[in-house]
């Protein structure tokens, strides 16, 4: 049921996150979220009064779910554009969220006030694709939609700076992103001082190749990865795993 006093603009719609009451609003005419977003707040983990930054946030939905599975941490959710950082905050106020979760819009190749140090987890679910051709920004101006998908304005580079600089000595980093990108994000963290320790493939079924892998990273450790076993998310056409299905509904 949507609450009297919320008010939708054209295209957006409430989405229960089948978990603890909470809902969202999203726009389906700009970038919502996905269950990548869904896995990866998951797969993170966060104790009591630890500090979480979610980078890259959207519409604020992994701190929301992370808040669920893990109580009272606190965070802060990081995001550029500013409709997306507008429904954010609106999601944590909907949610009555206040008190644990705080929103900053903000470029993270920029200082956002945030000090050095001052995490104990970083979470990203960052653009996926490289820049159409390398074109520079000026070339086409990008859409919202291009920006959460596309690497216009915040690569995996920015990321990886960005990350080490907001750690702790022994924070994690969790990030979910293109297998067919890996090489590339092993070698960009660990030129950051990230060292990648654990490491799932997300398959859409059992006999197919991964297109997506779930990384845990953890802030001036020494080398050494554990390969999990791999997450399949459906068991024929239309029917999620065990384990998706006790994602969504535990």
């Amino acid at each position: 049921m949507i609450p009297s006093d919320l008010n939708l603009s054209h295209g957006e719609k409430l989405v229960d996150l089948n978990r603890n009451g909470l809902k969202i609003v999203q726009n389906s005419e700009y970038f919502c979220f996905g269950m990548d977003s869904v896995l990866l707040a998951a797969s993170a983990k966060a104790y009591k009064n630890q500090k979480v930054v979610d980078l890259c946030c959207g519409v604020g939905v992994v701190p929301i779910l992370m808040h669920a599975r893990h109580g009272r941490a606190f965070y802060t959710g990081v995001e550029i554009d500013e409709y997306a950082y507008s429904l954010a905050c609106r999601n944590v106020e909907l949610n009555g969220l206040s008190d644990n979760i705080q929103m900053i819009r903000s470029d993270i190749r920029q200082d956002f006030g945030l000090p050095d140090g001052c995490a104990d987890v970083v979470t990203v679910n960052p653009p996926y694709f490289e820049a159409r051709n390398g074109r520079p920004l000026s070339a086409s101006i990008p859409t919202a939609r291009d920006t959460a998908r596309a690497e216009h304005l915040c690569t995996i580079a920015d990321v990886a700076q960005c990350a080490a600089r907001l750690l702790k000595f022994g924070g994690k980093l969790y990030i979910v992103y293109r297998a067919d990108r890996l090489v590339q994000v092993l070698e960009t963290l660990s030129r950051h001082d990230l060292t990648p320790k654990h490491i799932r493939y997300v398959h859409t079924y059992l006999t197919s190749p991964s297109k997506l892998f779930i990384l845990t990273a953890v802030k001036s450790a020494a080398a050494g990865i554990v390969v999990a076993s791999p997450l399949i998310i459906y068991d024929s056409p239309g029917v999620y795993s065990k384990e998706v299905n006790e994602v969504y509904n535990s």
